[in-house]
């Protein structure tokens, strides 16, 4: 399977055993857990600022999540071209 933004940081949470109100805590920002939601299941890209954050809440490589973001980004760019053009 290949790891997405939203798979690692679904499965870095369930590893440090963190429930979402745990994780909105620990990031000390104003996301809502439907927010949470979207990061974890439907691929939604925070923005560079809340995904550093996130990577040190989940003690995970900045630069790694970071490039993960991009990608994500990057598909979710190519497949709004792909339904207009």
């Amino acid at each position: 399977m290949i790891e997405t933004f939203a798979s690692i940081v679904r499965k870095k949470r369930k590893e440090l055993n963190l429930n979402v109100k745990e994780f909105i805590t620990r990031l000390d920002e104003s996301v809502s857990r439907a927010y949470v939601t979207k990061l974890e299941l439907h691929d939604e890209i925070p923005s560079k600022e809340l995904t550093k954050k996130i990577a040190l809440v989940l003690e995970i490589d900045e630069n790694q999540l970071l490039e993960l973001a991009k990608e994500g980004k990057r598909k979710q760019f190519e497949k709004v071209l792909s339904k207009r053009y």
